[in-house]
């Protein structure tokens, strides 16, 4: 959702490739971050030593794709960097902000 909001308000300030480059930036974070959650979920129950090597694995399957996404859109799409950065950033903000404590 953060994602859209941001290709939107790219979209309004700037024009459409804006908007298609915060969106693309968005999927570069947005997929490897899923491909982790996939990797530690298939290994929650397992043996202590087990979840460490899926979690490393994970870990260079999430840089690998990041690098690989960020290529294949540099080489193949015409990209504006400004917003690609910020819905990448966008996208990664998410995950910080879930992290710090709730106080109700």
């Amino acid at each position: 959702m953060v994602v859209a909001v941001v290709a939107t308000v790219c979209g309004w300030f700037g024009s459409s490739p804006d908007a298609q480059s915060a969106l693309w930036g968005g999927i570069v974070a947005i997929v490897p971050g899923g491909y982790m959650a996939l990797c530690m979920g298939r290994n929650a129950e397992k043996a202590p030593k087990q979840f460490l090597k899926a979690f490393y694995a994970g870990e260079l399957g999430k840089w690998l794709l990041t690098v690989l996404l960020f290529y294949g859109l540099f080489t193949s799409h015409a990209v504006t960097l400004l917003p690609l950065l910020v819905g990448y950033g966008a996208a990664l903000m998410v995950y910080w902000l879930a992290l710090l404590p709730r106080r109700l």
